[in-house]
């Protein structure tokens, strides 16, 4: 003290500087340490009180792991374990899961074997959470170990189905969705809740049906005055069903409405619980996809919301927000509104290790982001961003989303050395890759993107074959209740009426004035999201048409639009093909107006290619 190397501070004495520390510390013969560190946490579990220990947890546990080797009493061993299982219970109340990890695996190693035996519940919750604890951080060979050992060891087959959840998602984050979804049928069948693999449409509406009556004149607080399930069974298969819903959505969509029926089912029946919220979401979707019933999904939607706020279930918040802004509310309000609770739902997802619902709402808010015309550039760096935690978190789902990000660096860059031919062969190669039935998803965007990008750069007899790859995928089943549905079909609506002109061919006008129809469906529920694409579809109908007094007014009507709407791409193209108009009428100055205005819109939205390619091609 009087050298200076120890201060006093309050009644406590520390070291005047790291340094002298570090050095002090080297003088203890490197074989003796470990005692050390275990007297001092011995002494630290001794003295602190209840608060003190939850203050210092960390510290005292890190000092006896760090002499664990010098433990002789199996007595002190099983208590430590118990320590490091408190310790990694904490830092997953705070989201730390690399640091839970830790603490659980050196809980894991202080045991033997047959410590499954005379101490089975603190094994249990060790393996359990060291598994879910791992799963959030990527680490799935390691994860899959665990819950193989609790599998082999579990007593009751409760304990085996929470390890099979936990399996179930393991799989579906390696982008195993097939695996993934028959290990979750199974599941379902062993627990007496079976459900079949592709439900016909009329037992869906069956139960569509008997859950609307169910609910009839029942509010939130009719609800949530069912008290909570007291079977536990029920809670916990309740919960996996929350998982395998967003599984089912990539395989087969159809049960989800059997899966949420049955849960909403249940909660009148036994008791409200945790998953009761989802189960409506999933009720919404299910509207929404097979039914294209809006109005009630947005009922129920409101209402799952409602009870989730009564129940204080915060930690679901990421599947919740993620499914109804995904789908249920997309029409009820401008789409780049929904961008905030979709990335809302990401940072609650990531938070709670419910990587699933993060990284698809990820996926959903770089969609969103990209439908509504958010600047190229920045959305690049979105993707990036969340490529980067996707790799860190080994999750494969948002890096097969990598088409999209392909699209977008095209536009962006003026890199002449890679053609569009050179594009497509990327993303045909993709598509040789890609699971034949885990990623019909996948493969549809593609054929999406494909069709728009073509069709931007004027291949329009490639863009045609790609429509019809389109419509042998039933394109619009898969992407039904979605955004993507709106504007695939704006895109090959604006291919019919370009081939309608160019070979005469009656069929393309046809199919332009469905499209048409389906559009003024969307326009209807939405139309600060689609009114601009109902009007320049219009115009390309009267333009065939040679009705050129309304395609002018529907051309001005479509511009005007998509600016108020702040779809900046829609814009763009209403420019564009009002261009093609006037110019084909022999009205220079029109043509050129909207030609520079065509070209402007295209820069801003971060389409640096396409505005070159228009310089490239300028008539004037």
């Amino acid at each position: 003290f009087r050298e200076g190397l120890v201060v006093k501070d309050g009644s406590k004495y520390m070291f005047a500087h790291d340094y002298i520390q570090q050095t002090a510390y080297t003088i203890i013969p490197e074989q003796e340490r470990g005692s050390w560190h275990l007297a001092i946490g011995r002494r630290m579990l001794e003295v602190f009180n209840k608060r003190e220990f939850e203050e210092k947890m960390f510290t005292a546990v890190d000092q006896c792991n760090r002499g664990k080797h010098f433990i002789k009493e199996e007595a002190e061993r099983i208590s430590l374990a118990e320590l490091n299982l408190q310790a990694g219970e904490k830092a997953i109340s705070t989201a730390s899961f690399s640091t839970a990890a830790l603490y659980l695996n050196s809980g894991i190693r202080l045991l033997q074997p047959e410590h499954w035996k005379d101490h089975y519940t603190l094994c249990l919750n060790l393996y359990h959470k060291c598994a879910e604890s791992e799963y959030c951080n990527g680490n799935f060979m390691v994860a899959k170990e665990i819950l193989v050992c609790i599998m082999s060891n579990a007593k009751y087959d409760n304990e085996k189905f929470r390890a099979k959840s936990l399996l179930v998602k393991l799989l579906s984050s390696q982008g195993k969705n097939v695996d993934a979804f028959d290990l979750g049928l199974s599941m379902l069948a062993e627990s007496g809740k079976a459900f079949p693999r592709h439900p016909d449409i009329s037992i869906i509406q069956k139960e569509i049906t008997k859950t609307k009556n169910m609910l009839k004149g029942k509010n939130v607080d009719d609800i949530v005055a069912h008290k909570n399930v007291k079977e536990k069974e029920i809670a916990e298969i309740m919960d996996f069903m929350e998982t395998f819903m967003m599984i089912a959505y990539h395989i087969n969509a159809m049960i989800i409405p059997l899966v949420s029926s049955r849960m909403i089912q249940w909660s009148l029946l036994y008791g409200v619980c945790a998953s009761t919220p989802f189960a409506f979401v999933g009720f919404s979707i299910s509207l929404v996809t097979i039914f294209s019933d809006f109005k009630d999904a947005y009922c129920y939607g409101m209402l799952a919301l409602e009870i989730k706020d009564r129940l204080q279930v915060t930690q679901k918040t990421s599947r919740l927000l993620s499914g109804l802004y995904t789908f249920v509310f997309i029409l009820n309000e401008p789409l780049n509104s929904t961008i905030k609770s979709l990335r809302e739902s990401y940072t609650r997802g990531l938070h709670y290790g419910d990587n699933e619902y993060a990284f698809a709402s990820a996926i959903s808010v770089l969609m969103h982001s990209f439908f509504s015309g958010k600047e190229l550039t920045s959305l690049e760096s979105d993707y990036r961003l969340f490529k980067d935690k996707a790799d860190e978190c080994n999750h494969k789902r948002i890096i097969n989303y990598h088409p999209l990000f392909l699209f977008i660096v095209f536009m962006v860059r003026n890199d002449t050395s890679q053609s569009l031919n050179d594009l497509n062969e990327v993303w045909e190669s993709s598509l040789m890759k890609a699971p034949e039935e885990a990623e019909v998803n996948f493969q549809c965007r593609i054929f999406s993107l494909q069709l728009q990008v073509k069709y931007l750069f004027g291949d329009y007899q490639s863009a045609a074959e790609i429509a019809e790859k389109c419509h042998d995928h039933n394109i619009e089943k898969k992407f039904s209740g979605r955004y993507d549905l709106c504007h695939h079909i704006f895109y090959y609506g604006l291919l019919c009426a370009v081939l309608a002109r160019t070979t005469k061919d009656e069929k393309w006008a046809f199919q332009l004035r469905i499209q048409i129809g389906k559009i003024q469906e969307w326009a209807s529920l939405s139309p600060f999201n689609c009114e601009q694409k109902l009007s320049l579809l219009e115009a390309e109908l009267v333009f065939l048409e040679n009705s050129d007094d309304e395609a002018k007014i529907k051309f001005d009507q479509a511009v005007e639009q998509a600016a108020q709407n702040g779809f900046i791409q829609d814009k763009a193209i209403a420019h564009e093909r009002a261009y093609m108009f006037y110019l084909d009428k022999g009205d220079v100055n029109q043509a050129s107006h909207h030609y520079g205005n065509a070209h402007d819109a295209h820069l801003k939205w971060g389409a640096k290619r396409k505005a070159m390619q228009l310089s490239e091609n300028c008539p004037f």
